[in-house]
């Protein structure tokens, strides 16, 4: 019974945003948008999985400290390999292999505010990961910080 609630409650995920996020996917492209979250708006550059996965990779090293350069590139090699599965993507297109939709959206320099429009505070722009079925909407086009 739980099962079927969860499922009764799930969420359709946007088919315009999902074709979108495929495009921005398969090329090396980044698009200002806004999304709105449980709430909340995010806004940054769509940014393909592989590139997510490259520059989160850099930043999570760049967080240790003092460490061995050979430690360091070990680490950061590890997160860019996970960002592998998105070379499969423009071969399966080539093959006319039938690709699995995405259910994930990668922002870069993302800032979250209020729903009245108040930022929330944060020093910079980050890099953020969700899920298609939890945006309620979106527009292109970053907000401003005003």
């Amino acid at each position: 019974m739980k099962a079927q609630s969860r499922n009764a409650r799930s969420r359709a995920v946007d088919w315009f945003l999902q074709s979108l996020v495929s495009i921005v996917n398969n090329e090396s492209a980044s698009i200002p948008i806004t999304l709105s979250v449980g709430g909340l708006l995010i806004s940054g550059e769509m940014i393909g999985g592989k590139t997510y996965f490259n520059e989160f990779a850099r930043q999570f090293k760049d967080g240790f400290g003092e460490i061995s350069s050979q430690t360091a590139t070990t680490i950061e090699e590890s997160f860019k390999r996970l960002g592998e599965v998105y070379d499969l993507i423009p071969q399966k297109a080539r093959e006319h292999a039938s690709l699995p939709e995405p259910r994930l959206i990668h922002l870069r320099n993302a800032q979250t505010y209020h729903a009245g429009g108040s930022p929330i505070p944060a020093e910079e722009g980050a890099l953020w990961r969700g899920r298609l079925e939890a945006v309620d909407g979106f527009s292109l086009g970053r907000r401003s910080l005003r």
